[in-house]
């Protein structure tokens, strides 16, 4: 035991032992078969070694003991001063008095075993106490190790100099065997005791200064377990607290003054066996045994009645270094404390490979989720030409041509239908195969007390059975239906894989209580109270006017007598002065102050159950019914007239839009016309001229809006192809624009030519000429123009750009969705979704955030705005609120 003990010793006489290195050794002795868990008693091995020495004569066991440190041999006297331990001591003294105890031993009265044991025991009890103690040999070779190491590292310091240390150590760093406890710690950045937000500073330096009770002087403690101190210290944010625990480690009070404060501070079963862990630690760099009469003393007096059970599961946890075996380790003391979390994380200990391959599934997992996701997509393309079928009837060709399309569109159907099918298979398989990779996860989960993954939806396991005819009319909502079903189950798989994988990435950092379901939560709940503070931030609104601080907010109350149900209300308009509701069936409403109502009759020929929108301009209330937009047009809000209408009903083509506006004393209507194109079809092995279609734009123009309509002189004439999607006058000027767009299929068979989208206005010359539009001019569906001062402002799509003339425009840092715009006496409001944003300068706006729900149909005058307000899927209400300026 002895040789193979000092040969370890002097093969690491540079290094920090470590319990593992033991564990080596122990198994090498086990082979030989010394049972190193046994107990003995350190006389008896004294006894022994006498007779040892006896057979193999002195010299050897002199040499075998030896310790050196470079060239020098460590004296035995030195030994005996400088190290204290009894089983250790007794080594060197054995050596140092072997001669006059075999002289003494040679006497004929000590021949008897019982009287040399006698003799032994009274001889080595005049200098040691405890020879008739039981030790474990496991604990007997940590002594040796750990004597024989720090009197090196003693003797090192004392008597050598300094750059020749460091040579040494360079040198034989080169052979050192890898060991548990480095010589520099990680920084502790997290400790379960100091980071407990009930923990104050002044515990955390207690709890530092009780490591003062661990060892008999400072000499025990070498430099990796002060640095662990010192990082201890570190973390309690005290540069004092590692000075007060090296100053109680030698007074002679240190038990009367600290006990107290161990059995107050370590209160519960989890501080206890916290501090413990760390003890055994810090003991572990200090070369002692972890069974030690000093720790008994200290391990009473804490409330940890089944230590004796816990022990060699936390012994381990020190000694082990197998993830695997940690991981199973810290299973059996997880529900009584988090001090293992800190041991981890001193060892660094990475549990990766305990999880690697299940890692790795998971994230093959999401990457083929992820592609089925884009296959699936593939297939929702495939559909588009194939959506929706207008059937053209009017003539004997129309009809033959809108049968011939009838027949391609059954055919694109069924075979957009066979491929939805196709991925539908290889989706739901994908799936099912999958199953077992998500149990398997959560029964890992399971192991920690995890709440399991959410379960992910389902796809149907039989073919889409779809109508592919063109006269069904539902086949595109049919089609969307069984794409939208394989989206929702591959994103939810995929994002029950991104939990497991974020999960996983915790155990792998030793965080086994942590749960990344729980982080998603408590991160979406933070972001929800974030955003109902900055919601109750945002209830008033500071603006300056006339150079004078102001609040700004909209006091809101339901109205209690609505003209209709809520739920039924389809349009709100003002004029400023007149408010007007249409509801679901075409009735009317009308109301001075947005409270009062009363209904209104039409008294006209065109029917009104279907109103499609109401608008107001030039003084003139527009409503715009039925499948052409025919208008009805009032000046009160309660005498109603139709109007006349450009386009003939029974003209096939052609058909009315809601865009009818007022411009230098003329009404304009936007018409738009099918008209036919042709283009050359490019074949593998000849061209052929097909013909389209398209939307042309027509402006038709007339003195009032019972008066013949006639195309409008300056009525624009775009390319081919050319999609007008609104054409506006700005307010107060003779300026008009047009925000135009090339018919998809007409860019797409022409790809040759410029096809990009293009704002166009009409100058004072009466010809239409291109915007410098300094901005995005894709997705111009609906824009909003207003001004705001000397400037005008357009809204569309998220962009904000402004402009003093009306053929410049330049985006602005306004960057968000406008519904509706309206002005009271000093502001401008924007209605965005459940805000309303607020401008006096036109440069930057403020944010009134509305009341959590749903809000619709907002809209607004000087002093009071109009809305929907549905707080729930259930209800809807009809609220009005009072714009309230007060000075700050």
């Amino acid at each position: 035991m002895l040789c193979l003990t000092y040969d370890f010793i002097k093969h690491h006489s540079h290094a920090i032992s470590s319990i593992n290195d033991i564990n080596h050794l122990i198994v090498a002795l086990d082979e030989l078969g010394v049972n190193c868990d046994e107990e003995v008693r350190l006389l008896d091995i004294i006894v022994e070694l006498i007779d040892n020495i006896d057979d193999f004569g002195l010299p050897v066991f002199e040499h075998t003991i030896t310790l050196n440190c470079q060239s020098d041999v460590i004296p035995i006297a030195y030994l005996l001063d400088n190290i204290s331990g009894v089983g250790f001591n007794s080594l060197y003294y054995l050596s140092e008095q072997y001669e006059k105890i075999i002289d003494i031993l040679s006497v004929d009265a000590l021949a008897k075993a019982e009287a040399r044991e006698e003799f032994i025991s009274k001889f080595f009890g005049n200098t040691f106490q405890g020879l008739t103690c039981c030790y474990r040999i496991r604990d007997l070779i940590q002594e040796f190790i750990g004597g024989s190491l720090h009197a090196i590292t003693l003797y090192q310091r004392e008597f050598l100099l300094e750059e020749q240390n460091e040579m040494l150590e360079h040198e034989e760093s080169k052979n050192i065997e890898p060991i548990s406890f480095d010589m520099t710690h990680p920084i502790i950045s997290s400790h379960t005791f100091f980071d407990d937000p009930d923990t104050t500073q002044e515990q955390c330096v207690d709890y530092i200064r009780l490591f003062s009770l661990c060892v008999e002087s400072e000499n025990e403690i070498p430099h990796a377990a002060k640095e662990f101190l010192a990082l201890l210290a570190d973390k309690a944010a005290s540069s004092q607290a590692l000075n007060d625990m090296l100053a109680f480690v030698d007074s002679p009070y240190k038990y009367h003054e600290l006990l107290p404060k161990l059995t107050a501070l370590l209160d519960n079963e989890d501080k206890a066996y916290t501090w413990v862990m760390d003890a055994f630690y810090f003991q572990t760099l200090c070369n002692r045994p972890l069974e030690n009469q000093s720790m008994k003393k200290l391990i009473d007096a804490l409330p940890i009645p089944k230590f004796k059970i816990d022990f060699p599961h936390m012994r381990a946890l020190l000694t082990i270094d197998g993830a695997q075996q940690v991981r199973e380790i810290i299973q059996s003391i997880i529900t009584k404390t988090n001090g293992w979390k800190n041991i981890v994380h001193y060892r660094s200990i990475d549990f990766s490979e305990c999880f690697i391959e299940h890692q790795n599934l998971l994230q093959k997992a999401h990457s083929d989720a992820h592609n089925l996701s884009s296959e699936v997509m593939s297939v929702s393309f495939k559909s588009l030409d194939y959506l929706h079928f207008f059937e053209d009837d009017f003539t004997l060709v129309a009809k033959m041509a809108s049968k011939a399309r009838s027949s391609a569109y059954f055919i694109g159907r069924k075979s957009a239908t066979s491929s939805l099918n196709d991925i539908r298979k290889k989706a739901y398989n994908f799936l099912e195969a999958q199953r077992s990779l998500l149990s398997k996860t959560n029964d890992l989960l399971a192991e920690w007390n995890i709440a399991a993954l959410p379960q992910h939806s389902s796809i149907s396991a039989s073919n889409y059975d779809l109508d592919n005819s063109a006269s069904n009319t539902h086949w595109a909502s049919e089609f969307d239906h069984g794409i939208n079903e394989m989206e929702s189950a591959l994103e939810s798989f995929s994002s029950a894989c991104s939990l497991g994988l974020e999960q996983i990435d915790f155990f792998c950092n030793g965080e086994f209580k942590t749960s990344a379901l729980d982080i998603r939560k408590q991160k979406s709940r933070e972001t929800q109270e974030r955003i109902e503070e900055e919601k109750a931030s945002k209830k008033t609104v500071p603006l300056t006017i006339d150079n004078q601080p102001h609040n700004l907010s909209i006091l809101w109350h339901t109205i209690e007598t609505p003209p209709c149900h809520p739920e039924d209300i389809q349009h709100i308009e003002t004029n400023g002065e007149i408010w007007l509701i249409v509801d679901s069936s075409g009735q009317l409403y009308r109301s001075n102050n947005g409270t009062d109502w009363v209904d209104v009759s039409f008294n006209t020929c065109e029917s009104t159950s279907s109103i499609n929108a109401i608008t107001h301009v030039n003084g003139t209330w527009l409503i715009f019914t039925g499948y052409n937009n025919q208008v009805l047009f009032s000046h009160d809000g309660e005498s109603w007239t139709s109007g006349s209408s450009p386009v003939d009903k029974n003209v096939f083509g052609k058909h009315l839009t809601q865009n009818l506006f007022f411009f230098k004393d003329k009404w304009l209507w936007h018409i738009k016309e099918r008209v036919e194109y042709t283009y050359t079809d490019k074949g593998l092995l000849f061209n052929t001229k097909e013909t389209s279609s398209y939307e042309k734009s027509t402006l038709y123009c007339a003195n009032s809006l019972t008066d013949t309509w006639v195309e409008w002189e300056d009525s624009f004439h775009f390319p081919t192809g050319t999609l007008v999607n609104r054409i506006q006058s700005l307010p107060d000027t003779h300026c008009l624009i047009a925000f135009c767009e090339y018919d998809w299929y007409y860019s797409r068979k022409n790809a040759h030519i410029n096809t990009e989208p293009f704002v166009s206005y009409l100058n004072l010359s009466r010809k239409w000429r291109d915007c410098s539009w300094y901005s995005d001019k894709k997705n111009v569906k609906d824009p909003i123009i207003t001004r705001i001062n000397d400037s005008f402002m357009c809204f569309y799509d998220g962009h904000c750009l402004t402009s003093k003339k009306g053929y410049e425009w330049v985006e602005t840092d306004l960057s968000f969705q406008v519904e509706r715009t309206f002005a009271s006496t000093h502001c401008h409001f924007f209605v965005s979704g459940n805000s309303v944003w607020v401008t006096n300068n036109g440069v930057t706006a403020k944010e009134i955030c509305l009341e959590n729900g749903q809000w619709n149909n907002i809209t607004g005058n000087s002093s009071v705005l109009l809305g929907l307000f549905h707080p729930n899927t259930h209800e809807t209400f009809l609220r009005l609120g009072k714009i309230i300026l007060q000075p700050a």
